[in-house]
């Protein structure tokens, strides 16, 4: 006749085991990385990479070539600022596609007006103050250098 031990060890273990594999495969979120933004490089698992600042008045050229199949442009803003973004690709055979996102990437607001001259105009009312992007790409994905420019129509900005 058998002992039930034997059979008991080799359960609890694979038990244990599962039990293990459980857990570790979903870590609570206190034990998830956190991964940071970068002020200038890639933004893990997004797509984009972020290649610089720009700020009201201000243009900026963008070089694009994908991979990284957009390029952001950080730029601060305040709640309730009316930002508009103008694209354009430098060459006429280039078709600028441009959006606006908040910091987290989750609210792109897409072009208001898209031209065949390769302009392509974006605008945002932010809804609270921190960090915006203009996002850019060229259209079927090709080399291009696009010139980025925002600008606010809020007056309490201007007076700034």
């Amino acid at each position: 006749m058998m002992e039930p031990r034997i059979f008991v060890v080799p359960i609890v273990a694979v038990l244990l085991t599962a039990a293990h594999f459980v857990y570790s495969a979903h870590p609570t979120r206190a034990t998830q990385e956190v991964v940071p933004r970068p002020e200038v490089g890639p933004v893990p698992n997004s797509g984009v990479e972020i290649v610089g600042t720009i700020a009201y008045g201000e243009q900026r050229d963008v070089e694009y070539a994908n991979p990284a199949k957009y390029r952001a442009l950080a730029f601060n803003g305040e709640s309730g600022e009316d930002v508009i973004a103008n694209v354009a690709a430098s060459a006429m055979n280039r078709k600028a596609v441009a959006w606006i996102a908040d910091d987290a990437f989750h609210r792109w607001e897409f072009p208001v007006a898209d031209s065949s001259d390769g302009v392509t105009q974006v605008s945002l009312t932010l809804p609270q103050r921190g960090t915006y992007y203009v996002i850019v790409r060229e259209a079927e994905l090709r080399d291009a250098t696009f010139s980025v420019s925002i600008r606010t129509t809020k007056s309490h900005v201007a007076a700034k």
